[in-house]
């Protein structure tokens, strides 16, 4: 019986036991729920196939990086141009990212804290919403999760060989470019990171001082390490933005002008806008509480025609030239939209993250049923009391009720994450600062670019869970270790010395 508890006590046993719980969940949920596709989707699908057209160039939206088209293509090749191929593709890139996290978790927090890391992301409904929709963000969130890791837990095991390391974060961050253009410009934190983690010393007073100190040393190899990292991804990039800029400059134009309609960045007063102004105006009104603008802005979905309207309007505009016009509506506009990220409920009809999640757990496509299936014989249906599936059987159900749990859950470990990223700059503590800056970071670049969409900001969610495991997870292990400090030189006192001879 006791070698049977000790067992069960095994650290390695509940990491262990947490993966395969992790692969159970994933197969259950690519089983029992549907694949989404929205109109990204649609178009990423068109992408595939025009991979193996004869004419790409002129076919292509050069919006959109190759990758996750390329990658559609060969599952397609290798399942067939159906759900279920694609629905494996971004299911499978959840899974990997997930466990990436749990590999992290385990180092820095132990085995066991690593298992309940797995655990608590194979549930989070968000994820696996995203895991059912054709979209790039799983693939976002593990390219993230990939480059945390390397950074973390690759780089101080590889600490002699700091130009191999680089070479690898670069790639990481070129291969993340191409999946989504986004993740390209995390390359001068990841670049920062990997100086930090080399050199910055874990113990001791003025941890930067002896930072610098060391990179004035002999060995530059770190330095260059950290230029490799914050160039060389561009250099990778560079040929698809070459396409791009040759093929159609004005790409990034309706991203723009998307964000410059959500947080109001040019006031309806603007001659520029004087054939919509009324109908801005409404928008603005409908979408403030008190006379001030919701955080997350006015929603696109429900003012679509609208936000149309703005892409013509704006397509030929400097978003840098309105920036220099309205800084201080920028600012506000950047302000709300970090606050918005850090969790806040969207306005309903942009919640892409509440949408696409409901939409996996509650609905099924119709048609999606038994006497669809190859080998239903119609002539034995009174044998069988089947009907149409509509959806919503307990697993999705279950996930559907954790939806506002996690959400509140995500809320406040995104505070937890800056207040973790301010006392781990002021303290040095290297590791501390990658866990909580390259999730900010994500975040800040969609604020810049007042980019208010949920859907945006959900990579970096499952990373904001993890830090508040790892961070209660070192709190307590310090509590417990000083408590026990405290008890064995209790113990070792005088006065107890005396007492134990009585």
């Amino acid at each position: 019986m006791n070698a049977l508890l000790n067992r069960a006590r095994d650290p390695g046993l509940h990491f262990r036991v947490a993966v395969a719980i992790v692969v159970l969940v994933t197969f259950v949920h690519i089983s029992a729920l549907p694949l989404i596709v929205s109109w990204d989707g649609m178009q990423y699908i068109h992408l595939a196939n025009v991979l193996s057209g004869p004419d790409v160039i002129s076919h292509w939206d050069f919006y959109r990086t190759p990758l996750f088209p390329l990658a559609l293509n060969m599952m397609f090749w290798l399942g067939g141009e159906q759900p279920h191929a694609a629905l494996l593709l971004v299911s499978l890139l959840g899974l990997g990212g997930v466990l990436l996290m749990g590999l992290i978790v385990r180092r820095l927090a132990g085995q066991t804290s690593g298992a309940i890391a797995l655990v608590v992301l194979a549930f989070y409904p968000i994820l696996v919403g995203y895991q059912h929709t054709l979209l790039t963000e799983t693939g976002a969130f593990f390219s993230i999760a990939l480059l945390l890791w390397s950074v973390v837990c690759v780089a101080p095991i590889w600490k002699r060989n700091p130009i191999t390391v680089a070479f690898w974060i670069s790639f990481v961050i070129a291969v993340g470019y191409y999946w989504r253009p986004t993740l390209l410009m995390l390359s001068p934190v990841a670049a920062v990171l990997f100086v930090l983690i080399m050199r910055l010393p874990s113990e001791g007073p003025k941890p930067y001082f002896h930072l610098m100190q060391q990179l004035r040393g002999q060995d530059r190899r770190v330095v260059a390490g950290g230029l490799i990292i914050a160039l060389s991804p561009w250099l990778l990039a560079y040929p698809w933005k070459h396409l791009t800029d040759e093929y159609k400059p004005d790409a990034y134009a309706p991203f723009f002008a998307e964000g410059i309609f959500r947080q109001v960045l040019v006031p309806p007063s603007d001659p520029i806008l004087a054939s919509v102004k009324t109908e801005y105006e409404a928008a603005i009104k409908e979408y403030s509480v008190n006379g001030h603008l919701r955080m997350d802005g006015v929603a696109v979905a429900s003012q679509s025609q609208l936000k149309f309207k703005f892409h013509d309007i704006f397509q030929h505009t400097s978003f840098l030239g309105l920036i220099r016009k309205y800084p201080f509506r920028y600012i506000a506009g950047v302000t709300r939209s970090i606050i918005f990220f850090l969790g806040l409920r969207a306005n309903p009809s942009d919640d892409e993250n509440f949408a696409f999640s409901h939409y996996v757990f509650v609905l099924w496509p119709s048609g999606d049923s038994f006497d669809h299936t190859l080998g239903w014989d119609a002539g034995l249906v009174e044998f069988t009391s089947i009907g149409e599936y509509g959806g919503g059987a307990v697993f999705g159900r279950v996930l559907h009720s954790l939806i506002r749990v996690y959400a509140w859950t995500v809320f406040a470990s995104s505070l937890l994450t800056v207040f973790w990223l301010v006392m781990s700059l002021i303290q040095g503590n290297a590791v501390g600062v990658a866990l909580t800056s390259l999730p900010l970071t994500f975040l800040g670049l969609h604020a810049v670019a007042l980019e208010t969409l949920n859907r945006y900001g959900f990579p970096v969610y499952p990373l904001m869970l993890v830090n508040t495991l790892i961070f209660l997870s070192v709190l307590l292990k310090a509590f417990w270790r000083k408590r026990w400090d405290a008890v064995a030189r209790a113990s070792d006192s005088p006065v107890a010395s005396r007492a134990s001879v009585q």
